[in-house]
């Protein structure tokens, strides 16, 4: 039976404070599992989520260190001379103690290959020898940086990081075409490349967790857009508190209400929410897709990030219209309900979509 040890920065699948990521890692474990391989897994995640036992119950062995500030800032010192303080994202969950513990099922397995999912653990590649390397790219890092107006100026060292370790690891999973294409080019010429398709983007149970049964209740007879995502992210926050300050209010229809759902929405995002009834700060709900079905849109207006954007395949698979920026449509398949729109003129897309529903 072949033997796989899988090392993620999250939980497979997990509870708690999570996001789309841990569907598609608890995705590639599943996958491997399904394959009959023998599977040990070293997850070096936050406290702030849990293990999905069903997953655990699977696997040979289930090996849980957690993390936190502190940890992540030693993990850097630790990697210096992996070019760490080029890149310290790489680098978050390589610790000491993970690489001791990684190391040591190493010489007592004789396994097939390594699994590295998420970019926090690709660092993990630096202390891996002789033994086949997969690498699950959730995202292309040096992409995610050059779109920050705080970070673009170490694009070049990103990329540079992000490379090194890359073309370590044998072969490289992609969640879209786009994302391959950026590093293709630079791989080495034996590295296999892989598209990854059908993955199901449902994320598990959310701690403290509204009801979006009850959410959609208040929705009344109004025009309603949703917005859903991990409010945590900087990109989620900024580009949202964005739309609102320069776009929401110069839509026409001032029935339309704003409903912004997701994880840890920050103080100021829920005071200027305050300042209008028509936005909505609802945090996480127990099942979103509820939400995209009553929606009249989705709205997506992303100014920076990176890799695809597992919302806007979830509210498209509601079977909702989705009217995003190109950042947020990035290697998403094409779709007759997929509208995008550059950032300056996208009230007046919602305009035109609104009056588009109107007539029909």
């Amino acid at each position: 039976m072949p033997k796989v040890l899988f090392i993620s920065s999250f939980h497979p699948h997990a509870e708690g404070n999570i996001g789309a990521g841990e569907a598609i890692c608890g995705h590639s474990l599943e996958s491997l599992l399904s394959k009959g391989y023998d599977v040990d897994v070293i997850v070096n995640a936050p406290s702030r989520q849990t293990a999905k036992e069903s997953v655990v119950h699977q696997c040979k062995s289930y090996t849980i260190l957690d993390t936190n500030i502190i940890k992540a800032v030693l993990s850097i010192f630790y990697n210096f001379f992996n070019f760490s303080f080029l890149a310290p994202w790489f680098f978050s969950r390589v610790n000491f103690s993970v690489v001791k513990l990684m190391k040591k099922k190493i010489e007592q397995n004789d396994y097939d290959f390594i699994w590295l999912d998420f970019p926090s653990s690709l660092g993990f590649s630096c202390h891996i020898k002789n033994k086949k390397i997969i690498y699950f790219a959730h995202d292309i890092v040096f992409q995610r940086i050059s779109r920050s107006i705080l970070k673009r100026l170490f694009t070049k060292l990103v990329t540079f990081t992000e490379l090194f370790l890359i073309r370590k690891c044998d072969e490289i999973f992609f969640l879209s075409t786009k994302d391959m294409d950026l590093v293709l080019p630079l791989l080495r010429i034996n590295q296999k490349t892989h598209i990854v398709k059908d993955i199901n983007y449902k994320v598990g149970v959310v701690k403290d967790s509204i009801s979006a049964e009850e959410l959609v209740k208040k929705f009344d007879d109004n025009r309603n857009a949703v917005f859903f995502g991990n409010m945590s992210r900087p990109e989620n926050h900024w580009s949202i508190v964005f739309f609102i300050i320069f776009h929401f209010f110069r839509i026409k229809d001032k029935k339309l209400h704003f409903w912004i759902v997701g994880l840890s929405p920050k103080l100021s995002l829920i005071l200027l929410s305050k300042l209008c009834e028509r936005i909505h700060v609802t945090g996480a709900v127990d099942d979103p897709e509820i939400i995209f079905k009553k929606s009249d849109f989705c709205l997506v207006p992303l100014l920076f990030g990176a890799g695809v954007k597992i919302k806007v395949l979830q509210m498209l698979g509601a079977g909702s219209y989705v009217i995003s920026t190109p950042v947020g449509a990035e290697g998403i398949y094409e779709s007759s309900r997929l509208i995008i729109s550059e950032v300056k003129y996208i009230s007046k897309k919602i305009d035109d979509f609104l009056s588009f529903k109107k007539i029909n």
